[in-house]
């Protein structure tokens, strides 16, 4: 198990500018747990990461009186089929 927030370790120096005000969000018996549903001989790969650009928006979003109603987060799939569409229609117009 690797944590690139392993601020400490100077192998991610790098990365510091990123990790800077992240708190874990994954603990080691979460990473334990899910590394157990796994079959044999199968490895596994668990990937966080938050937006940081949106805490901007949320926050202006919050100063002009509003709130997040729903989040959620769109397949790559869904968003390639659409493509696939508007390309076609812009094709025929």
């Amino acid at each position: 198990m690797l944590e690139l927030d392993n601020k400490d370790d100077p192998r991610f120096a790098g990365f510091q500018m990123l990790v800077s005000g992240t708190m874990g969000l994954f603990t080691p018996e979460d990473v334990a747990e899910i590394a157990e549903s796994l079959p044999a001989n199968t490895s596994g790969l668990i990937l966080l990461f938050e937006h940081r650009w949106a805490v901007e928006i949320k926050k202006a979003m919050e100063d002009a009186g509003g709130f997040l109603v729903a989040r959620t987060v769109i397949p790559p799939e869904v968003v390639e089929e659409v493509s696939r569409e508007l390309d076609a229609e812009l094709a025929t117009a």
